[in-house]
């Protein structure tokens, strides 16, 4: 496994993950899985080329990496 920050800064373009989430990620203008995880997790349902599929990859891949929680920077109400 690559270190989050590694796999977080890296290109997009570079990542073993599927072309459809490179192409749909590059229609909404971002380039590294840093700046989706900067970007509140409301924000991304309103995007233009938002799609479930596409957020179903990116939670698959983090968390794959071990960095799901980087989708929820702040803890949640589940108390788990």
């Amino acid at each position: 496994m690559t270190p989050d920050s590694e796999i977080l800064d890296q290109s997009i373009d570079k990542l073993d993950i599927i072309e459809e989430f490179k192409k749909s990620c590059a229609a909404m203008g971002y380039k590294t899985l840093k700046e989706i995880t900067d970007t509140a997790p409301k924000e991304l349902l309103c995007l233009e080329h938002f799609s479930y599929v596409w957020l179903a990859e990116l939670i698959r891949f983090l968390k794959e990496n071990g960095q799901l929680h980087r989708l929820q920077a702040i803890q949640g109400n589940s108390r788990i």
